[in-house]
């Protein structure tokens, strides 16, 4: 589990795309700060949310401060960026029971060289995030697969992760989340024109 940071965050006294807009050219991001009975509009300095999110991401623990209130523990549910400018647009801080399971989305990252790979074979990641449910203190930092073992044709699936004590992922398939595929031969430019051309001539 990654160390805990503190960010502070002030209420939003006003909502709407005007209001929001003012707060963004101020360097602020509008959020909301949700919990099981509440949902607090907030706003927060872009500059210390990205640090805060550099470092907890989606799934880590954080303490948010609301105000002059206790600080919580929470975690970033939701990060809203602009689709070409360097900018945060929203953040949803959710505040979470230590005591309760709760599902988060934690990335998945491989290590090793597998067999199939040095047999001329391709490493397909098909899951870079899994979702889990544990307490929010087992929260992982990421899963890690060791994919050495693996043979062209062969995959790891959801069901065989090792996952830390207290983990559980979260899933109805039993789909794969990372294969070695065969490498797709490539054909010199003309050939399957010249291929398709003998297939009609010979009908």
């Amino acid at each position: 589990m990654a160390q805990q940071v503190t960010i502070q965050v002030e209420p939003r006294s006003k909502t709407g795309k005007g209001f929001n807009h003012r707060l963004r050219l101020d360097e602020t991001v509008p959020g909301v700060f949700y919990t099981r009975t509440e949902n607090i509009p907030v706003q927060v300095k872009e500059m210390p949310l990205r640090k805060a999110f550099s470092q907890v991401g989606q799934s880590q623990i954080l303490a948010v401060q609301v105000g002059d209130g206790e600080a919580k523990p929470s975690i970033i549910k939701a990060i809203q960026f602009h689709p070409y400018k360097n900018r945060i647009l929203h953040v949803d801080f959710y505040g979470v029971d230590l005591t309760k399971t709760l599902r988060v989305s934690v990335p998945v990252t491989v290590t090793g060289k597998s067999k199939g790979v040095a047999e001329g074979g391709v490493l397909e990641l098909i899951r870079d995030h899994l979702e889990v449910e544990c307490l929010p203190g087992d929260i992982p930092d990421k899963l890690t697969l060791d994919v050495t073992p693996l043979a062209i044709g062969q995959s790891i699936h959801v069901s065989e992760l090792p996952l830390p004590s207290g983990v559980k992922a979260v899933y109805e398939d039993n789909f794969a989340v990372v294969s070695v595929m065969a490498k797709v031969a490539e054909t010199e430019p003309g050939e399957g024109e010249e291929a398709a051309a003998a297939g009609e001539a010979a009908a």
